[in-house]
Formats: structure tokens, sequence, C-alpha cells
């Protein structure tokens, strides 16, 4: 029985390519080490790929999808009733004033998240 559907709706081109292919998402996920992702991908030094954010953005995708997690984690396990499917903004299925907001709300979560970092700077 799935319990949580979630759809994450990006209208970035460069989040687009990363998470389209969500089969290869998946396999991603079964990493459990950055450098391990990194040989899966065939890519030596990383700098191709934005590996702190892919590595950990896969790992978390595979786990809220139900996929197995690899033998050497010890404290995480994946969640059965639940799938998160991702989605481009500019696929035809969004209204264009849901777009709108969908911008608005990611600006205003950005800036949230910018003014956060900026108050914990020593001055």
């Amino acid at each position: 029985h799935l319990f949580y559907g979630i759809k994450v709706h990006t209208d970035s081109t460069y989040v687009w390519k990363i998470v389209r292919d969500q089969e290869r998402l998946l396999s991603l996920g079964s990493c459990y080490t950055s450098q391990e992702m990194l040989s899966r991908l065939g890519v030596t030094d990383g700098s191709s790929f934005n590996i702190d954010i892919l590595h950990p953005l896969a790992r978390s995708f595979s786990r809220l999808n139900g996929q197995k997690e690899p033998p050497q984690s010890k404290n995480h396990r994946p969640f059965y009733n639940s799938r998160v499917k991702f989605c481009s903004s500019f696929d035809g299925k969004l209204q264009p004033s849901e777009i709108k907001t969908l911008k608005e709300l990611g600006k205003s979560a950005a800036m949230w998240q910018f003014n956060r970092e900026r108050s914990f700077i020593p001055k």
C-alpha cells in the first residue's frame, strides 16, 4: 500500500538532465560511497559531476523508492510505502500559472536558505 506519493517538479534543465532517467538514479543510489558512484559513472575526477549533490540525492531517492540498501549501510533502511517521481515543469502537464507559482516558491526558498546561512557567519 502506497502511503506517500511525492512529485518533485523542476524547471532547471541541469537538474532535469540528472534526474530524468529514474532507473539510472535508482541504480546510482545503490552506491554506498561517492567514489563507488564515480566509478560506476566511469568518471575519474568527479569534476564533470556535482558528486556532493548527486550522491546524497541518488541515495535518498533510492531509499525513498524502496530499493534495498547496500550491505555497508547499517543505519538506514528503505521506505516501502513511498514513491518519489521527478517531473519537468516544461513537460506540458503544468499550467503556466502553476509554473509561475513554483518559480516564486523556489525563489522564496532559495532566498530563505541564503539568508539563513548568512545569519550564521560571524561578523
